[in-house]
């Protein structure tokens, strides 16, 4: 079979073109791969920050106590406000 220089040029245009696409195509999915190694870095980073939210993080039954006990030392601190006001004022009076 024999080939004209026409049909070689055209056969050797389309095999240009195509590697053209190919080189084009490889060039973007390496690129995209880089992109994707970047996101999988930064979900990883999500990840992590998620857990040690998750660990620090105060539950409802942490802030009740806690509640709890701020409103007990503050009866505590207003109770011996009170008794050192009344002692003070029962040493320094006349009655």
């Amino acid at each position: 079979m024999s080939v004209t220089l026409e049909e070689q040029k055209n056969i050797e245009r389309i095999l240009a073109d195509n590697f053209d696409r190919f080189v084009n195509y490889a060039n973007n999915t390496f690129v995209k791969k880089e992109e994707f190694a970047h996101l999988e870095e930064e979900q990883i980073k999500i990840k992590i920050d998620i857990e040690v939210i998750k660990q620090t993080m105060a539950t409802k039954t942490d802030i009740a106590e806690m509640k709890m006990g701020f409103i007990t030392w503050m009866i505590g601190l207003t109770l011996g406000n009170t008794a050192l006001i009344f002692t003070i004022l029962k040493t320094f009076s006349k009655i």
